[in-house]
């Protein structure tokens, strides 16, 4: 009866831990929100607590293999959080809280229920400071750049420019007309793209530099 209320116990504060965090992630409208992070949480609670409490009966038996097996499982589940679209990836943050949440759950089911809570608090608390910080951060610009050349040779000069630079290509499109044309969409600082618009002007063979 006693190992039933302390299990009862632990999962109880690993689901209020686990919905805490996964709300964080609803409000933003995120793949993984309560359900997926409560699910996790406590399915974590309950292996790590099955491991450390097999040990106890069986002293040969090595308690840290099935948590072991948590961390790698949820890797599989993390991934499937993680969308890549319009040249970005997102997910990134839900899936690591995925793994937070796990976490969380081991260390319940291995008797530790301070611990959880202070990790808890942490995650949530870099969660919001860090999307508020965010929002003040000047954000990339996406700009498409029309390039018209007369020889081929400038290409190569163009490509080196834009590597040069910091600022990621999402898209490229070439045609052989004459004067060549390129179009290359571009994703970076104002600064940055300024800085690639003035270099591609001095390219020999550049005839023409529209930035939209």
């Amino acid at each position: 009866m006693l190992m039933l209320l302390i299990f009862t116990f632990g999962a109880i504060l690993t689901l209020v831990l686990s919905i805490a965090i996964g709300f964080e992630r609803e409000l933003r409208d995120k793949p993984a929100g309560i359900k997926t992070h409560a699910f996790i949480g406590v399915g974590a609670y309950a292996f790590s607590y099955l491991s450390f409490h097999v040990s106890a009966t069986f002293p040969l038996a090595d308690p840290t293999r099935i948590t072991a097996q948590i961390a790698a499982g949820i890797g599989f589940i993390g991934a499937g959080a993680i969308l890549q679209s319009k040249g970005g990836v997102r997910g990134l943050t839900t899936a690591a809280t995925l793994w937070i949440t796990s976490a969380i759950g081991s260390l319940v089911g291995a008797g530790y229920f301070g611990v959880p809570i202070v990790l808890t608090v942490v995650t949530l608390v870099v969660l919001l400071v860090a999307s508020w910080i965010v929002a003040y951060l000047p954000q990339p610009l996406r700009r498409t750049f029309y390039i018209e050349t007369t020889t081929t040779a400038a290409m190569e000069d163009i490509d080196k420019a834009v590597c040069l630079h910091p600022v990621r290509v999402i898209q490229t499109k070439f045609t052989l007309e004459h004067p060549q044309r390129l179009e290359v969409m571009v994703k970076g600082t104002s600064l940055a793209i300024k800085l690639l618009a003035g270099q591609l002007r001095v390219i020999k063979g550049v005839e023409t530099v529209v930035v939209i």
